[in-house]
């Protein structure tokens, strides 16, 4: 019984590891320091997420919008187009307008990385929670 549930806990605890950096960069911006930034562009486009067949099956797409956004930090411009740290925030930000001013992060130690939305969401906390959970019930068992 313990074999298998071992093995789930590997696939999670690879998961994880993975999706390391992603991670770290999503909780050490938590830190980062806030600018205003320009809204310069937006493109409205479709997205697609999952498996693609020729005929276009077993995927499935919406329609989003990415933005360019301009930002001064340590006397530089800057520019980016990433919103937060997860996969969705495309069709999040269908709020702003070219040149709306907003509120973005900085990354203090490399200026070139900003983010509108800092930190991590639920999704993002799902596999490593999970992997906690299923690490702390295995040793249990173990024990």
């Amino acid at each position: 019984m313990l074999i298998p549930l071992f093995i789930v806990f590997l696939v999670l605890l690879w998961m994880t590891w993975v999706d390391r950096e992603r991670l770290s960069d999503g909780w050490s911006s938590y830190a980062w320091q806030p600018v205003k930034a320009t809204v310069m562009d937006i493109r409205d486009e479709e997205i697609q997420v999952g498996h693609h067949d020729a005929d276009g099956s077993h995927s499935r797409s919406f329609r989003g919008r990415s933005y360019t956004y301009e930002y001064e930090a340590g006397g530089r411009t800057y520019q980016s187009m990433r919103y937060s740290f997860e996969d969705e925030g495309r069709h999040e930000m269908s709020v702003f307008e070219v040149g709306d001013l907003i509120t973005v992060y900085h990354d203090p130690s490399d200026p070139r990385r900003a983010v509108i939305r800092r930190g991590l969401g639920l999704k993002s906390l799902f596999v490593p929670v999970l992997t906690l959970l299923a690490d702390i019930w295995l040793f249990s068992r173990w024990l």
